[in-house]
């Protein structure tokens, strides 16, 4: 807000659009929205939405759960995790979203 207020009392001081945004360091249209409205629009608010490993996940802790009783050299790393997935499950899930 106190930007659209700078921008607005600029202008009304005769600067113009392009010096204002070369002086606030904003795009043109921040200018022309300054100008056009006092109060800043409201952002929008997109819908949450899931991953693509979420239909996995009881799968994935029923491994994790029984990897607490394994030996330490034989509990699924993240890899491992990924390679299963695609192998027994044909998940469609990219290793970054595994690890």
């Amino acid at each position: 807000m106190e930007l659209y207020a700078a921008i607005r009392r600029d202008a009304r001081a005769g600067k113009s659009a392009r010096a204002i945004q070369r002086e606030y360091r904003v795009s043109w249209t921040t200018v022309h929205k300054a100008l056009g409205s006092a109060w800043p629009a409201e952002r929008k608010h997109y819908p949450e939405r899931g991953s693509k490993i979420d239909e996995y996940r009881e799968v994935i802790d029923g491994w994790l759960r029984a990897d607490l009783t394994a030996p330490r050299k034989q509990r699924h790393t993240a890899k491992r995790i990924f390679d299963r997935l695609r192998e027994e499950h044909q998940a469609e899930v990219s290793y970054s979203r595994v690890d």
